[in-house]
């Protein structure tokens, strides 16, 4: 099927589960699909067949939206995961991010009282600090609008679709959009509604850089849509005139919501013509209405700026992740020993290092819990990792330690993934104790079904256990066991005939070719379980 005609319940590059096909992004088809190794949500976006007409557009496209996959983790920035080719269209594979969009929660409503203005205000300042975050990573949006900032259902603010703007005029989208493309919608880099004064002369022509100024127009035009519930115009440049226009219209108490003095005056420098003189610093905007927040509040602005930039432990182990998912091993490798360089004992990233390293067969499956034990004592209380102990626990079979450590664990797919597959699996069986055999046991064998296993004592005897039942059902002796002899390497003779009435008879013989047992499950009535292969035949 071609790329982005996939329906719900679709399995894209046997990983991607589709889940929801959403209305057109800016870049062409968005669909919500989960990755089932996983067990996390993602929003894949795929761009419009129009702008990969030759290999370069996806080249310079999947280029310019790699910028955004570059960009370190911040909370209020939607995370990409990678940018992904299938069937040569570069896809973006993002942060799934439930409760819509900023345009969505805006439409139509203006708000109501200061406990209202307030909220804004709060979103405000979380999207300004989404864009300084870019900015100190070097990368300019140029696309900032409200269905580009999506909106927790706790009101956590994140940014999207860094790069995709740059990827889209790459890719050779026209800057003329067709007359039947919305001034509401991106096109050729940008979105009329929403694009600055130097954006605006661009599109005509003009050889003019975009700098972080140009971001700060745009926000400015995202927080006085807040106001008025609606875009404000339908041209961004035009924004100073219709931004006085509403200011005297809210004096007048004529349906625009009124916004504080301070804010007022914070947005009319925003919307200074030269970008040069136009404040560029988001985060010392976002600075300036937290406190425009605090006063309408009457107490401190709840939230403090989130510090850093640098990959810690637990980005670094996702980047791991990504790289490993895209088969770049060694460069995966590379992030995990960075993260246990930063942080030794982050949970997920010692989780997510030992787990690969087992499933490759470097490490046992007792040294994946060890390390997450030993990380667990050394953080004592900072300790929240015993759901992802809960996880390994139950990929080596340890059901019941599983299901204590995941039962208070949160709803995330990936530990309701686990609860569910604890749920399918049938109760433990008590281990089975191997008795009757004098001596000691030297050798024990289970069949591939769980169900009959073979043990053999130093005294020659062979003991056949119904491990359902917990019983043995048969025993060889007198000779048939040698294990004097196991290990030279002899092979068994094939045996003719025999076996469970019924059933083609599979068994299972010491190395030295002197014993044989069935191995396709309890035998019916009178059968003796074993027999001498020497003689080439199966008693009945």
């Amino acid at each position: 099927m071609a790329v982005g005609n996939w329906r719900r319940g679709e399995i894209v590059l046997g990983r991607y589960e589709v889940l929801d096909v959403l209305d057109n992004g800016g870049m062409g088809l968005v669909f919500r699909v989960r990755h089932r190794d996983w067990q996390t949500d993602l929003a894949l976006k795929v761009p419009r067949p129009e702008l990969l007409r030759v290999p370069a557009d996806g080249d310079a496209f999947a280029a310019e939206a790699g910028t955004w996959a570059g960009l370190d983790p911040h909370p209020h920035v939607v995370n990409c995961v990678y940018v992904r080719r299938i069937d040569g269209s570069p896809c973006v594979f993002a942060e799934w991010v439930d409760g819509g969009n900023l345009a969505e929660r805006m439409r139509g409503h203006r708000p109501q009282g200061g406990g209202e203005t307030a909220r804004l205000l709060d979103l405000a300042v979380q999207i300004a600090w989404g864009i300084a975050h870019a900015h100190r990573g070097g990368v300019v949006h140029q696309d900032i609008k409200p269905a580009n900032v999506m909106v927790t259902g706790d009101g956590i603010a994140k940014v999207s679709d860094f790069g995709l703007a740059n990827a889209r005029a790459a890719a050779g989208e026209s800057a003329v959009a067709p007359p039947e493309v919305s001034l509401f919608a991106g096109y050729g880099g940008m979105t009329p509604a929403y694009c600055s004064p130097e954006q605006a002369e661009a599109r005509a022509g003009a050889r003019l850089p975009m700098t972080r100024a140009t971001d700060v127009w745009s926000w400015a035009l995202c927080v006085l849509e807040m106001f008025t519930g609606g875009p404000p115009c339908r041209l961004g440049q035009s924004a100073p005139e219709v931004f006085e226009v509403l200011v005297e219209a809210a004096s007048r108490r004529s349906g625009v919501a009124a916004m504080p003095r301070a804010l007022v005056d914070l947005l009319r420098r925003c919307f200074t013509l030269d970008p040069a003189a136009r404040p560029h610093d988001l985060d010392g905007l976002a600075a300036e209405v937290a406190a425009i927040h605090a006063d309408t509040v009457g107490e401190p602005y709840p939230r403090a700026r989130p510090a850093g930039t640098r990959l810690l432990a637990d980005g670094l182990s996702n980047r791991a992740l990504s790289l490993l998912d895209l088969g770049r091993e060694e460069e995966a490798e590379l992030m995990w020993r960075e993260a246990a360089g930063v942080d030794p004992h982050h949970p997920s990233a010692v989780h997510n290092w030992a787990l690969y390293r087992w499933r490759r067969g470097r490490i046992g499956d007792t040294e994946v819990v060890s390390a997450l034990r030993a990380a667990r004592t050394v953080r004592g209380g900072r300790w929240d990792g015993d759901p992802l102990l809960g996880l390994a626990q139950l990929e080596r079979g340890a059901d019941d330690e599983a299901r204590a450590l995941l039962a208070d664990a949160p709803g995330t797919p990936e530990f309701e993934a686990g609860r569910r597959e604890l749920a399918r699996r049938p109760a433990a069986v008590a281990p089975l104790r191997v008795s009757g055999h004098r001596g000691g046991v030297s050798a024990l064998a289970v069949d591939g079904a769980g169900t009959v296993a073979l043990s053999g004592g130093a005294e020659g005897c062979v003991r056949v256990w119904d491990l359902p039942g917990g019983r043995c059902r048969h025993e060889l002796s007198g000779g048939a066991w040698r294990p004097d002899r196991v290990g030279r390497g002899e092979r068994a003779r094939p045996v003719r005939g025999g076996g469970t009435p019924g059933r083609a008879g599979r068994v299972v013989g010491s190395r030295d070719g002197d014993a044989a047992v069935p191995a396709d499950g309890p035998s019916g009535p009178g059968h003796r379980g074993g027999g001498d292969l020497p003689g080439g035949v199966l008693p009945r």
